[in-house]
């Protein structure tokens, strides 16, 4: 049975498939960030974040994700999510494939609402060719390792109900 954030992250991919930007929006908070698989552009802040995604829907077609491999945890307000992402896409009449390792984080906004926002941290996938994918696949799980302890230590906040 799915988690509450890989439920959120399926439905975001989901949306994209439908070409709904208004339900992508609905999870993002104000301090999200992105990758443009496309261009390998960072877009940072939720202004950046809605002018893709409103671009984006108009530039692609046919969008079929599907998530493998899910893994959820959770600290407090704050959640991960890793997975195996296989994406399928139309780009100004083109196919386009994507497999490649991703993750989100993500947040609880407001602890009435209970609402999972994405927030940074998401993962570009590069060509198998390209140097830099190689030498990533090399030093993912350490940087996995580093950043998941760097959170644990420095999260102070009280685990809450989300």
């Amino acid at each position: 049975m799915p988690g509450q954030l890989e439920t959120v992250l399926r439905g975001m991919f989901d949306a994209l498939g439908r070409k709904d930007p208004e339900t992508i929006l609905g999870h993002f908070a104000e301090d999200t960030q992105g990758v443009d698989e496309i261009s390998r552009e960072w877009m940072r802040g939720r202004e950046a974040m809605e002018a893709y995604v409103r671009g984006l829907v108009t530039q692609v077609d046919d969008v079929r994700s599907e998530l493998r491999d899910v893994h959820e945890v959770v600290w407090g307000d704050v959640g991960l999510v890793t997975f195996w992402l296989e994406q399928d896409y139309t780009l100004q009449g083109e196919q386009h494939h994507v497999s490649a390792p991703t993750s989100a984080v993500m947040n609880c906004a407001g602890l009435s609402r209970k609402r999972w926002k994405k927030s940074p941290m998401p993962v570009a996938p590069l060509p198998k060719s390209s140097p830099l994918a190689r030498s990533r696949a090399r030093l993912a799980p350490a940087v996995a390792r580093t950043w998941t302890a760097t959170l644990r230590r420095n999260w102070t906040c009280a685990p809450t109900t989300c």
